[in-house]
């Protein structure tokens, strides 16, 4: 279902200079940082491009949008990972900054352990991240 997507974005893209196809595994997001003015337009042909296929779902994300598999999101690959040794029995920790991180985020604290958002938790700041993980290893190493 991705096959066709990708090639429709990838022509669309090409209209807008500044705006980019990033193939995924399991998707297809197309940016435009760099072009700005050009949001509405290829936010409104990827919802087009998902809602003709059951198979697909559309995930916001800042300054791009995403068309990926329905049901596949990193919540549910934590959930995967966390009942799979050695991670079975073990608490999970997930760092996220982007609307893709979201589900992981919940569910990470669903499991008793310790979801955060770069940019509510730590004020957008990936050296506040670091020093929290250094901080956090210390205390665990004590």
């Amino acid at each position: 279902a991705l096959v066709p997507v990708t090639a429709r974005l990838r022509r669309a893209v090409a209209d807008w200079p500044g705006s980019l196809v990033e193939e995924k595994m399991f998707g297809v997001v197309v940016h435009w940082r760099q072009a700005p003015h050009a949001a509405a337009q290829l936010g409104a042909l990827a919802a087009e491009l998902a809602a003709a296929s059951p198979e697909l779902m559309l995930q916001p994300a800042h300054e791009a949008i995403e068309i990926r598999a329905a049901g596949a999101d990193k919540g549910r690959a934590l959930a995967r990972l966390m009942a799979q040794a050695p991670f079975a029995g073990r608490v999970p920790v997930f760092v996220g900054d982007d609307a893709t991180d979201e589900p992981a985020i919940a569910v990470a604290r669903r499991m008793g352990g310790c979801g955060l958002h770069v940019a509510r938790d730590f004020g957008g700041s990936t050296e506040a991240v670091r020093a929290w993980l250094r901080h956090t290893l210390e205390d665990d190493n004590a």
